[in-house]
Order: structure tokens, then sequence, then C-alpha cells
């Protein structure tokens, strides 16, 4: 099933409480704006909590969008964490050292 198939088969949702939408700063960009209208549209209906988790991509993609818009009219609460917020949690000094090794 294409992620398109993904997004579209979430039209027919009964009442979803929770959406996740994971990565999706790397979904074609047609897609983004299609995940994130189905999403919303869910709000007048069940009221769900909408989570988007995504490692920023490029300029112009669903997180930049988001992150451009006026506080006032952002429907999200926007949390931004980078890898020092992992620091002697989930990362060590010395495994960012290695990671920074890559030219990836």
């Amino acid at each position: 099933m294409s992620l398109k198939d993904q997004i579209d088969s979430a039209r027919g949702l009964k009442n979803p409480s929770f959406i996740l939408l994971d990565e999706g700063d790397f979904f074609m960009p047609h897609e983004q704006q299609n995940a994130r209208d189905i999403s919303e549209r869910y709000i007048a209906k069940s009221n769900p909590y909408i989570i988007m988790i995504s490692t920023p991509n490029a300029p112009g993609m669903l997180f930049d969008k988001i992150n451009r818009e006026p506080e006032e009219q952002c429907i999200y609460k926007r949390l931004r964490l980078d890898y020092t917020y992992g620091l002697n949690k989930i990362y060590s000094n010395e495994d960012i050292a290695q990671a920074r090794k890559s030219p990836s």
C-alpha cells in the first residue's frame, strides 16, 4: 500500500481520538498537505489529538510552513527539540561526535 493510499484511507475513520503523522516533512509535498487537511478535518468531528513528529526536511515543507504560521493562527503547540535535548539521556557526547563525522 502506498503512502497516498494510507493517507486516503484515513478519510473514512469513524471517530479518531489520536492521529500521528511521523516524519511528515519527508512525505511528497502534495501528500503533506493532504495528510494535514485530512487530519485537521477531524477536529470538528471528534477533536482528536494530532501529533506531528519529524526531522525538518527543507524550506517550504510541512514543518517549515507550520513554524512560519503566526502564533495566534497556529492550532499546534510547537516543540523544537534539537540533539542537545537528548544529551546524556539517549545520546552521549561520544555518540554526537561520531555522528558528526558522517557527511549526511
